[in-house]
C-alpha cells in the first residue's frame, strides 16, 4: 500500500518532467531521503547517510544500488569530511559544509548539507572560581567558563559557539539557592543548561531563595561532553559561592 510521502516523493518528480507514469511500474522513478536535509556532526564523530529507491508504484526497491557523492568537491572550498559512496557514511574530520547527493543509474536525488562543527578541546573558567554572596545580594555574580576547539589548525585557538554547558549542584538541590541562567528556576534548580555564545564563554549564576542566616558555601560544577564521549581536559569546572551575612 502506498503511503502519502511515497506518492508525494513520485509527484513532486513528475513535476520535474517524467510525465505520464506508463509502462513498467517496476523502474525506479524516485530517490526519498531519510532525515534532514541539512546534518550537523562534531568533528571525530561519523553519521550515515541513508535513502531508498523508489518504483512507479510508490513501493521500495530494497536490491536497488544507490551511490552517494560529494557534489562541491571539484569547488575551492575544503571539504572537512570523508563519504563512502556505498554506504553512506560519513566521517568528519575539520569543520567545513558541503553537499552531498544520492544517485541510482541517472537519476539523482535533491542535495543533503552536511556540515561538520569544532569538536570541544579544552573548558577553562574565565571568571573569578570563588564567588562572595552576601545577603543583601539576590544573584551571584556570573560563573563563566569558555570552551575551545585547539585543533582545527595548528597554532589556533576558537572560542566554540553552540555547545552546551552543563552547570550543576553536585550535593543536587539547595532549599536556600537555585542556579539560573537568568532570574528564572529550571526544573528544581540543582542544573541549568547554558549554550556558548561566539566566543565560547558559556554563564549561570547562583540565586537565593530567601534571605538566609548565618554562612554557607555552595559548590558548582561546569561539564561538558563531545559528541562523541571523549573526556574534555578542565571538564568539570569548579566553582565556590560563599553565601555569608554581610558584616
Amino acid at each position: 500500500m502506498r503511503n502519502r510521502k511515497s506518492i508525494s516523493v513520485i509527484a513532486a518528480a513528475c513535476t520535474l518532467g517524467c510525465g505520464v507514469i506508463t509502462g513498467d511500474l517496476d523502474r525506479i522513478i524516485a530517490i526519498e531521503l531519510a532525515g534532514d536535509l541539512t546534518r550537523s556532526l562534531e568533528e571525530g564523530t561519523t553519521l550515515i547517510l541513508t535513502a531508498t529507491a523508489l518504483d512507479a508504484s510508490g513501493d521500495p526497491v530494497p536490491d536497488a544500488e544507490i551511490i552517494w557523492r560529494i557534489l562541491d568537491v571539484d569547488s575551492a572550498q575544503q571539504i572537512g569530511f570523508t563519504l563512502d559512496s556505498m554506504t553512506g557514511l560519513v566521517t568528519a574530520v575539520f569543520p567545513s559544509s558541503a553537499r552531498v547527493q544520492a544517485r541510482v543509474d541517472n537519476l539523482r536525488s535533491g542535495p543533503v548539507t552536511v556540515t561538520v562543527t569544532g569538536a570541544p578541546d579544552s573548558l577553562t573558567p574565565v571568571s573569578d572560581t570563588i564567588i562572595t554572596l552576601t545577603d543583601q545580594q539576590t544573584k551571584s555574580s556570573p560563573m563563566q567558563v569558555q570552551v575551545l576547539d585547539l585543533t582545527t589548525s595548528p597554532g589556533e585557538v576558537l572560542g566554540l559557539s553552540g555547545k552546551t554547558v552543563r552547570f550543576t549542584l553536585p550535593g543536587g538541590p539547595l532549599a536556600s539557592a537555585f542556579l539560573t541562567l537568568a532570574d528564572t528556576v529550571v526544573g528544581n534548580g540543582a542544573a541549568v543548561d547554558a549554550e556558548t555564545s561566539g566566543t565560547g564563554i558559556a554563564q549561570a549564576f547562583l540565586a537565593l531563595v530567601e534571605e538566609i542566616q548565618g554562612s554557607d558555601t555552595v559548590m558548582v560544577e561546569a561539564e561538558i561532553v563531545s559528541e562523541n564521549g571523549a573526556p574534555i581536559p578542565g571538564s568539570p569546572a569548579r566553582f565556590t559561592v560563599i553565601i555569608g551575612t554581610s558584616q
